[in-house]
C-alpha cells in the first residue's frame, strides 16, 4: 500500500446474524400468553387455592405465591428441558438466545427471579377497603385503583413486551438472555 492511500474502515455488524431456526420458530406472544395462563392455573390450583382455604393473610399469601412461582419457573426451565407445564402443553421451549442451547439452572434462576419480582410488585397493594366485613361488601376508591394499576403495570409490560420485540422476548427473557421457541409436534 502506498503512503497516503486510504485504507478501508473495519466493519462492525450491529446485530448478530439471524439464523433460520430463530426466525422460523420464535413463539408468538399469543402462544406465550396461553402458556402463562395454563401455568397460572396450575399454580393457583396447587398453591393459591390451598392458601385461600387456609385463610392465610393477604401479604403472606402473595409472598408464598411469588416464591412458588420462582421455584416452579426455575426448576422447570432449568431442569425439565426448558419448559414449564403450560409451555409443554402449547409446545414452547425456552433456550439460550446466543446458541439455542439448553438453559442452565443459573440462567433459569435469573429469568425466574425477574419474572417473580415483577409479579410480586404487582401483588403488593391490597386494593380494597371493606365497608362491611360481615357481608363482604368492598369499596374501591379511584386512588386505590390507580395505585394497584401502577404497581401491576411493570408485570403487564413484561408480558406484553414480546408483542413488539423483534425476537419476541419478554423483559425477563432479556434479563436472562433467553428466547422461547415453538417446537414441532412430537
Amino acid at each position: 500500500m502506498a503512503p497516503g492511500e486510504a485504507t478501508p474502515l473495519p466493519y462492525f455488524p450491529m446485530d448478530a446474524p439471524a439464523t433460520a431456526t430463530t426466525i422460523n420458530n420464535l413463539a408468538s406472544v399469543w402462544w406465550r400468553l396461553l402458556g402463562y395462563a395454563i401455568d397460572l392455573l396450575v399454580l393457583f390450583l396447587g398453591i393459591g387455592l390451598p392458601l385461600r382455604a387456609s385463610h392465610a393473610p393477604y401479604y403472606e399469601a402473595v409472598l408464598v405465591e411469588a416464591i412458588a412461582t420462582f421455584f416452579y419457573g426455575s426448576l422447570f426451565i432449568g431442569r425439565a428441558n426448558g419448559a414449564t407445564l403450560g409451555m409443554r402443553i402449547v409446545r414452547l421451549r425456552c433456550v439460550n438466545a446466543d446458541d439455542l442451547g439448553k438453559v442452565s439452572l443459573s440462567r433459569a434462576f435469573r429469568r425466574s427471579a425477574a419474572y417473580s419480582s415483577l409479579s410480586l410488585l404487582g401483588g403488593l397493594y391490597h386494593a380494597h377497603t371493606h365497608v362491611s366485613p360481615l357481608t363482604g361488601q368492598v369499596q374501591l376508591t379511584p386512588t386505590q385503583v390507580l395505585i394497584a394499576f401502577a404497581l401491576a403495570a411493570p408485570h403487564l409490560l413484561d408480558l406484553l413486551w414480546a408483542a413488539w420485540d423483534q425476537r419476541h422476548q419478554t423483559l425477563h427473557d432479556k434479563f436472562a438472555d433467553t428466547i422461547v421457541l415453538r417446537t414441532a409436534r412430537t
